[in-house]
């Protein structure tokens, strides 16, 4: 899934089948957290010393400003809808600094939503999603 970035946002998420999928766009909170699980051991071989392998790498972040990001228009009930479909959802991750830009890519599942409403009412509540990555990674 190649993309580039969207009108400053930096994360693009695809939901839906094939030819019916929508498209959205969203600007992480700064919290892309990888996070290494590991596996402790104490063997008799080892002398006790303890070892500690790294079984996997969880990754999850914050999306919000969301927006869509091409004509099929994505609205807040589909968004609600897809967090309650427990579906996994296609995600590019994409960050740039002074050396360049790069990706992270794959899929995701949303385990959180948020919605504000502004206590004026003249403007439109904000809203924004906690994603789960599952499964292997693309970074390019």
């Amino acid at each position: 899934m190649s993309e580039t970035a969207h009108i400053g946002y930096n994360t693009v998420i695809k939901t839906g089948a094939a030819g019916s999928q929508k498209t959205f766009a969203g600007v992480t909170q700064d919290d892309l957290t990888l996070s290494a699980v590991t596996k402790e051991s104490i063997t008799k071989a080892d002398a006790g010393t303890k070892r500690v392998a790294v079984t996997r790498v969880d990754t999850a972040f914050k999306v919000a400003g969301i927006c869509s990001h091409d004509s099929t228009q994505v609205s807040r009930k589909e968004i609600v809808q897809m967090v309650y479909a427990k579906a996994e959802v296609d995600f590019t991750y994409i960050s740039s600094d002074a050396n360049g830009n790069f990706s992270i890519s794959g899929k995701a599942i949303c385990v959180g939503y948020s919605e504000t409403t502004p206590a004026d009412g003249e403007n439109d509540p904000t809203y924004s999603l906690d994603l789960q990555v599952t499964g292997e990674v693309t970074i390019a």
